[in-house]
């Protein structure tokens, strides 16, 4: 069977594999029924580019990594695209995890729980089994985040991951007011926020200079002019609001040397840019 399945006489298994690339991409797969190449599904809108796409993935022993960097590489990625795609529940954990330092790469071995409020698993059968993972297995690729039907894990819920109790090929994409509460007072999002910002503590740095390295670093572009004058006059702003006691500081600084209104206010700096559209979704 094995054999039969990766034969390059098989017309079938490359262009599967070759279309749910595209659609994870683009949005949509050159075939849209991603889980039907039957007689019911849609025919494909680029059959020609679909075959070459096959053929060029079975001649590169089929490496999803060529794969990959030959679609994102191509000059049709790199246009401007009229439509954004929300990443999915674990591309935007592990893209926070990424930026923030806190991934840990390592491979394998025994799945994980990440933190989420415990009131989460209240009322839910199973529930009280969320036993919070320490050190860095906190922060482990989703991938090996431990998952079970009656004890989910919330943040994927709330992203429209799926329930795993059978294949899903095509996830829906909700945009809810729970997503942007989650963004914003997660646990989670507020660990990776004080790990961003206590990552760039530099002496002597200008306000500028945080600005910009930060922006990069999540957004990987320099900011424009308007969009570098706004975000350091909400940097100063926050400075204001924690040195006039408007918020508590010790509820938002990083544990770290230095001025906690200032620590504070470059946890919620990171925040703000970590919730933009431009990180959350994908042209």
């Amino acid at each position: 069977f094995a054999r039969w399945l990766v034969d390059k006489n098989n017309p079938l298994t490359a262009r599967v594999v070759v279309n749910r690339f595209w659609a994870t991409i683009f949005g949509e797969g050159i075939v849209r029924t991603t889980d039907d190449f039957g007689y019911t599904g849609a025919a494909p809108t680029h059959p020609k580019l679909l075959d070459w796409l096959a053929i060029e993935f079975m001649n590169s022993d089929w490496s999803q990594k060529k794969l990959l960097r030959l679609i994102v590489t191509s000059a049709t990625y790199r246009k401007r695209s009229g439509a954004s795609y929300r990443l999915s529940a674990e591309q935007i954990r592990d893209s926070v995890l990424s930026v923030s330092g806190l991934l840990n790469q390592k491979l394998g071995g025994s799945s994980v729980f990440p933190p989420q409020h415990k009131s989460t698993g209240e009322g839910i059968y199973g529930g009280g089994g969320w036993k919070t993972s320490t050190g860095a297995d906190r922060y482990r690729r989703s991938l090996y985040t431990y998952r079970k039907r009656s004890m989910p894990y919330a943040m994927h819920d709330t992203f429209d991951a799926p329930s795993h109790e059978i294949c899903v090929a095509h996830r829906e994409i909700s945009n809810t007011p729970l997503q942007a509460l989650t963004l914003l007072n997660d646990q989670f999002f507020m660990e990776a926020s004080q790990a961003l910002g206590r990552g760039f503590v530099v002496r002597k740095e200008s306000e500028t200079s945080l600005v910009k390295r930060l922006f990069e670093r999540c957004l990987t572009r320099q900011p424009d002019d308007l969009e570098l004058q706004l975000l350091i006059k909400f940097y100063r702003e926050q400075i204001s609001r924690f040195e006039n006691n408007e918020l508590n500081a010790t509820k938002f600084a990083s544990k770290g040397e230095g001025n906690p209104n200032i620590l504070a206010a470059r946890t919620i700096l990171a925040r703000a840019i970590l919730n933009t559209h431009e990180f959350i979704n994908r042209n």
